[in-house]
């Protein structure tokens, strides 16, 4: 493993351990809106189930589960998970949740008309993110559409 990717790791792994924190510290951590970009296309997602990694509070998945999209996510922070069914639960819609490390997240094949990955593979090392890639890719049903919007310092 090179230096930086390991210097990467382990700000990772520490990054990981604050997310409670973070979410614990406050009330609404992010905003409650979606990201615009992906409400811009809103309309060209088929109707089906939605993957959201990183789904935090909910704030991108909400106006899918509006629409009877099936939500499924996944986030390494307890509190951000029980903020998010709280926000679920509040308008009656279904939600399957699970805690857990994203790089442990098993992806089901061909299963999600639309995967979010909205802000969340800026927080781990490029290794982490080339592996990510593929069952995300392999996640998507022929014809679904994935929704990347990531940080970064460093050029394309």
């Amino acid at each position: 493993m090179r230096d930086q990717d390991r210097a990467e790791k382990q700000n990772v792994i520490k990054d990981f351990n604050s997310w409670d924190r973070r979410y614990l510290q406050t009330k609404q951590l992010w905003t409650r809106r979606p990201d615009s970009k992906l409400m811009q296309y809103f309309d060209l997602v088929k109707m089906g189930e939605v993957l959201d990694l990183g789904i935090g509070e909910g704030r991108n998945s909400l106006p899918f589960a509006m629409s009877g999209f099936s939500i499924d996510g996944v986030d390494i922070s307890a509190p951000a998970i029980n903020s998010c069914k709280e926000s679920f639960d509040s308008m009656n819609l279904p939600v399957n949740l699970t805690i857990g490390d994203l790089r442990q997240f098993p992806v089901k094949r061909n299963k999600y008309t639309l995967i979010i990955a909205a802000n969340v593979l800026n927080f781990f090392s490029g290794s982490d993110i080339k592996a990510l890639l593929e069952p995300i890719k392999s996640g998507i049903q022929e014809g679904g559409s994935i929704y990347l919007s990531v940080f970064s310092t460093l050029d394309p």
